[in-house]
């Protein structure tokens, strides 16, 4: 190094770029052994080439100059085709020089052009006639071009691109990068993004399903697919969710299409993921069966928990059953038909034994007039709404003896009152009517003298 410092071309020398950024290390070490360097140099040092950074702070302040070269090459030459350039950034901003490569210093201005020397020393770097190295004085036989590159090595050499070769990058869909000199297949050849590997020979398919940055919803499904990633091909979301099956898998809520719990009726409660009809779907109250297309009307009247009075008449009714107009008590009965059915008293009504006079008698069940309503003595009928006066006197029962007189009474026969002896006789007029001696009375044969002959008759029935 010089013995009056550069402090610059010191620095620079000593923290060379890495990753676009000098080192904050190697940066104090050189400001301790230099202890000259102002603060704005400091501030360079440490900050030139960063592009975004907030390690130091104060390298966000107006003091910082950014690496110059990084933008268009700050102008310098540059040999596109190997990515060369002239540009080097100093405290004091970009300086364009000629670059070295591989030991030989290129020649030129170093804004316009740089190009190959043709001659180079071979010891002490004086003139030789080789073109980058040599081994002989016959330029003939002794001048070669270095490794990866063409020519006569005099005053041609040329870089060779291996990409264009087919002994390089052999994987399949490797990427070929040419590289300036000797080809580094380490550094030119890239696996296609999906793959690992030296991107010479080998490159092998990355399973990302082993990773946790893909499918990461709870429950996703993850199918690997050939080479780079495709998360909408690769993720699927778990039946019964919807999404991208990356990051977002939503429940689908089946209830809300018409393929679930079809039958008329049925109710539908979502389940979480993949829809359960034998859970999801339900049957509507008064139905049985899967819910999901089957669903029959129970008849509850087979069952024994519906209408269990005695005699009470059970009529299904479509759906769930309601007591109150599927169960009915039997006639003459009344009541809700469930449970409770009471014997209805019909005598207590106008509707049965509405003759005059009509005896009523309550029956069990339903009233049958026939059996419950009954004519008063003396009378025929159903005893319901017509009861007729029976004319006794028609009948051989009443006024038995020969003779009598018979006359109808209302209603039940009184045979003192209806049967009555003929002329001449005395009795109850039914069975005994006794001939009336009439001597014995004062009626009959009035005249002084007279003689009375009693007739002996008498008219009964013995």
């Amino acid at each position: 190094m010089e013995t009056t410092k550069d402090y610059v071309t010191d620095f620079a020398i000593r923290c060379p770029m890495k990753d676009e950024k000098y080192n904050k290390q190697c940066a104090d070490q050189v400001i301790r052994s230099l202890g000259k360097l102002e603060r704005s140099a400091v501030l360079k040092a440490l900050c030139s080439g960063f592009r975004e950074t907030t390690e130091p702070p104060i390298c966000l302040t107006e003091d910082i100059e950014t690496n110059e070269c990084l933008q268009n090459n700050g102008g310098c030459w540059v040999d596109k085709r190997t990515n060369i350039t002239a540009c080097r950034d100093t405290f004091r901003g970009r300086v364009c020089r000629c670059p070295i490569v591989q030991g030989v210093k290129f020649l030129g201005d170093g804004y316009t052009h740089c190009e190959e020397p043709l001659f180079i020393y071979k010891d002490d770097l004086s003139f030789f006639p080789c073109f980058f190295c040599c081994c002989q004085n016959d330029h003939l036989k002794g001048c070669k071009c270095p490794p990866g590159f063409s020519g006569d090595g005099f005053k041609n050499c040329t870089d060779v691109n291996e990409c264009e070769e087919k002994t390089v990058c052999q994987c399949r869909g490797c990427k070929c990068k040419n590289t300036w000199g000797s080809y580094d297949h380490l550094k030119g050849c890239k696996c296609p993004p999906g793959f690992s590997g030296d991107g010479f020979k080998n490159c092998t398919d990355v399973n990302e399903c082993e990773e946790k940055t893909v499918c990461q919803c709870r429950g996703c499904k993850c199918k690997n697919t050939w080479g780079s990633y495709d998360h909408l091909k690769g993720c699927k979301c778990p039946p019964g969710f919807s999404g991208d099956g990356f990051k977002n898998c939503t429940d689908v809520n089946e209830c809300e299409e018409k393929t679930v719990c079809q039958c008329r009726g049925c109710k539908c409660k979502n389940t979480w993921g993949s829809y359960d009809h034998l859970k999801g779907c339900k049957c509507p109250p008064g139905f049985s069966g899967d819910g999901f297309k089957n669903c029959t009307d129970v008849n509850e009247c087979e069952e024994k928990t519906v209408c269990q009075c005695r005699g009470c008449k059970c009529k299904n009714t479509w759906g769930s059953y309601d007591h109150l107009k599927g169960c009915k008590c039997p006639p003459g009965f009344s009541g809700d038909g469930f449970k409770n059915c009471t014997d209805v008293n019909e005598c207590e009504e106008k509707t049965v034994c509405q003759c005059r006079g009509c005896k009523c008698k309550n029956t069990w069940g339903s009233y049958d007039h026939l059996k419950g309503c009954k004519c008063p003595p003396g009378f025929s009928g159903d005893g319901f709404k017509n009861c007729t006066d029976v004319n006794e006197c028609e009948e051989k029962t009443v006024c038995q003896c020969r003779g009598c007189k018979c006359k109808n009474t209302w209603g039940s026969y009184d045979h003192l009152k209806g049967c009555k002896c003929p002329p001449g006789f005395s009795g109850d007029g039914f069975k005994n009517c006794t001939d009336v001696n009439e001597c014995e009375e004062k009626t009959v044969c009035q005249c002084r003298g007279c003689k009375c002959k009693k007739e002996e008759v008498m008219f009964n029935l013995q």
